[in-house]
Formats: structure tokens, C-alpha cells, sequence
């Protein structure tokens, strides 16, 4: 029975879309990435799947995802900017995902206007629960505590791209599986303005 119920939801979550100038500025810093970790069972990321996460809901009803598709269309912000500060690996159990974090404090005002459009919901939006990122790999298997401080230490020598990178919409995606890959499509979008 909850199999089926989870098979009728949608897994989803709001993010933003990357400029291909921020990708390309990323790329040399990917290299030496798989470089440094080429020794260990990585699962990379397609750049065509590239997409900062700000908000995971996980699986949602499709009567809640239309109500969010909804709602998304009320929120009014301006155009914001983020840097990145870090490589860090998340993860709620095992942290198993790299990620390349940002910096929150260019998203506090949009934040605010996030959780006023979707003041009904209970998304815990606040400066300490909300990490937006990119994750671009992710390691296969379960990873013990040893192996998170050497994997840890790995990427804490490879030096974030000096860039800001410009937000000019936030997306509701879905994650879905399409031939064993995991492919993200846009439910809605709502473009900043200037």
C-alpha cells in the first residue's frame, strides 16, 4: 500500500537553474576534482543535470506539487547573487553527495519572500536549514565516518571558483528516472526580475 502511494507522488524540490558561464568556470575545478578522487567509486553528474538546490521536499502529493506550481507564480523578487564557499559531501544518513556549497546570505530577502508566498507551508526556511548547492557526484555505497574525514580532506585542498553567480528564476523540479539515470524536470518556473 505505501508503495503505490509513493509511486503517485512526485519527488520534487525548488531550486535555481546555473548559467553555462558559471558551468564553464566550474569545469577546470571538476578536473582536478575526478583527478583527486579518481581513485574512489564516484558517480558523476551530467552538466545538463546541473542545478543549485535550495529547498528538498522529497515526495510530495500531486494536489500539493499543483498547489506549489501555483504558488510559485505569486512570488516578486529581484535578481540576487551568490558565491560559492565550499566543497562539503551531505547527506542525511551517510554523506555520500559532493556538493559545491554557496553562501545563503545573498538569499535572505528571497527567502522571505518564498516563505511569505508559501506562508501555509512548513518548510523550515531559515538560515540554519536551507544549504544551497550543487551536487555534481556522488559516491556509490554507504560511507563510514573514517572514510568521510578522507574524503572530506580530499576536497578541502581544491580551491572554489571565484564567481558570483547571478539567480534570475526559482524552479520546482521533479527528480525522475529515465533509463537508470536520474534526470530533472521543470514543474514550474518563476523568473526575478531586474
Amino acid at each position: 500500500m505505501q508503495d503505490n502511494q509513493k509511486k503517485k507522488q512526485k519527488k520534487i524540490f525548488f531550486g535555481f537553474n546555473i548559467h553555462p558561464s558559471f558551468v564553464s568556470a566550474f569545469s577546470n575545478d571538476l578536473t582536478k576534482i575526478k583527478d583527486t578522487l579518481k581513485d574512489k567509486p564516484m558517480r558523476w553528474v551530467k552538466p545538463k543535470n546541473y542545478h543549485i538546490t535550495l529547498f528538498y521536499n522529497g515526495y510530495t502529493e500531486p494536489q500539493t506539487v499543483e498547489m506549489y506550481q501555483e504558488k510559485l507564480q505569486k512570488l516578486v523578487h529581484p535578481f540576487c547573487e551568490i558565491s560559492p564557499v565550499q566543497y562539503t559531501w551531505m547527506g542525511k544518513f551517510s554523506p555520500r553527495a559532493l556538493t559545491l556549497e554557496f553562501s545563503n546570505a545573498g538569499l535572505h530577502s528571497l527567502v522571505q519572500a518564498f516563505q511569505q508566498t508559501f506562508m501555509q507551508e512548513s518548510f523550515g526556511l531559515d538560515h540554519v536549514h536551507y544549504r544551497p548547492h550543487i551536487t555534481f557526484a556522488r559516491h556509490r555505497g554507504k560511507v563510514r565516518e573514517d572514510e568521510h574525514l578522507v574524503l572530506s580532506k580530499l576536497v578541502s585542498t581544491i580551491e572554489v571558483p571565484k564567481v558570483l553567480l547571478r539567480v534570475e528564476d526559482v524552479v520546482l523540479f521533479e527528480s525522475v528516472m529515465v533509463d537508470g539515470q536520474v534526470n530533472y524536470q521543470v514543474l514550474a518556473k518563476k523568473n526575478l526580475h531586474a
